[in-house]
C-alpha cells in the first residue's frame, strides 16, 4: 500500500514538473503551413519572447513568424499558467480565456469562448476522450486525445486532435479558427514539426524533414518586406517597407469579398485612417509587379 501511494505521489510530482512553466521564455514551435487550392507548403513558427506584465497578469509574450489567414488570431499572444491550466488573452473579448487544462482526464472538458468572422461569440467545448503517454527525449509526457466541438448556424463541427502536456495541440497551439474545418480558403497550420524548450530540449517530430522546409512560389510577396501594425487595429494602420523603391497596390476586403478601401503604397511609410472601417476580420490584399499576398487584420 505504501509503495502504491509513493508511486502515485512521484507520478503526480513528475507531471507537475513537466508543465508548471509552460511556456517558458525561449520556447519555440514550428508547424507545417498549408495553402488552399495549392501544393505550396511553408512553415509557421511561434516563439516565447519574454516575461511581461499584461492586463495585470504576469504573462509570457508569444510572437509569430506571420499570421495564418485561417487562424483567427493576431501576430502576438499573451499567455500564463495557473494550476496546470494555460490561459490566453482574447483581444476580441478583452479577457483571458482557457487554452489548455493539462490536469483534465477522460470525460473532462473545458470551454473556450471564441468569436466568428463577424465578431459574434461562439462557445468551443474541448472534451478529453482518452489519455495516453508519449516519450520525448527520454521524458514521459501526458497525451490528451480530445475533440473540439462547436455549434454554429445550427451545425455542429467536431474536430479530433491531440494535446501533449507541455507542448500543446499537435495541429496548432491555438487550434481553432473562425471557419469550420476545410472551409477556409487560405493558409493554415496543419501539424507540428519541431518543438524546443529548456526542459525537453529540441525535438523534431517523426516524418518531418526539417523545421523550416518551404516550397513557396517566387510569385508571392514576402510579407517580411512589409510591416502592418497595430493588429488589432485602433484608429490608424501604419505600413512600412524595407525596399523604398518598390510600390504596392492595396485593397481591403471583408470576409464576404466586399471591397472596402483601396490605395497605393509608394513612400517608405504610409498611415491609413481606419476609424470608419468595420469591426471584425479584414483582408488587406497587397500587389506589386504580378506578385501578391494577403494580411489578415482585426478591428
Amino acid at each position: 500500500m505504501v509503495r502504491i501511494l509513493l508511486l502515485g505521489y512521484f507520478l503526480f510530482q513528475f507531471f507537475e514538473v513537466q508543465c508548471q512553466d509552460f511556456p517558458s521564455v525561449g520556447t519555440k514551435w514550428h508547424y507545417t503551413e498549408q495553402f488552399a487550392f495549392s501544393n505550396r507548403i511553408d512553415y509557421f513558427s511561434i516563439e516565447a519572447k519574454k516575461d511581461t506584465l499584461f492586463q495585470g497578469q504576469n504573462c509570457i509574450k508569444l510572437v509569430k513568424r506571420h499570421v495564418p489567414f485561417c487562424s483567427g488570431q493576431g501576430l502576438q499572444e499573451f499567455v500564463y499558467n495557473s494550476n496546470d491550466s494555460v490561459f490566453y488573452w482574447s483581444f476580441d473579448l478583452n479577457r483571458f480565456e482557457i487554452l489548455y487544462d493539462f490536469n483534465a482526464v477522460a470525460g473532462d472538458s473545458w470551454l473556450n469562448t471564441i468569436t466568428d468572422e463577424y465578431g459574434d461569440p461562439d462557445t468551443l467545448n474541448i472534451t478529453v476522450d482518452s489519455i495516453s503517454q508519449i516519450s520525448i527525449n527520454g521524458k514521459m509526457l501526458k497525451v490528451q486525445f480530445v475533440t473540439y466541438h462547436m455549434v454554429e448556424e445550427n451545425r455542429t463541427y467536431s474536430i479530433p486532435s491531440e494535446i501533449i502536456e507541455g507542448i500543446g495541440d499537435i495541429r496548432y497551439l491555438f487550434n481553432w479558427s473562425h471557419w469550420s474545418e476545410g472551409s477556409c480558403d487560405g493558409n493554415r497550420p496543419i501539424g507540428i514539426r519541431c518543438f524546443q524548450d529548456s526542459s525537453l530540449g529540441f525535438y523534431q517530430f517523426p516524418n518531418q524533414s526539417t523545421c523550416d522546409y518551404t516550397n513557396l512560389s517566387t510569385e508571392e510577396i514576402d510579407l517580411k518586406e512589409i510591416q502592418a501594425y497595430p493588429n488589432p487595429l485602433k484608429n490608424k494602420l501604419f505600413l512600412s517597407k524595407t525596399s523604398p523603391e518598390l510600390s504596392y497596390d492595396l485593397c481591403l476586403y471583408d470576409l464576404r469579398g466586399n471591397q472596402l478601401w483601396s490605395g497605393k503604397f509608394l513612400a517608405h511609410q504610409k498611415y491609413i485612417d481606419t476609424e470608419n472601417w468595420p469591426h471584425g476580420a479584414l483582408i488587406l490584399n497587397i500587389q506589386s509587379a504580378g506578385q501578391s499576398n494577403q494580411v489578415l487584420l482585426f478591428k
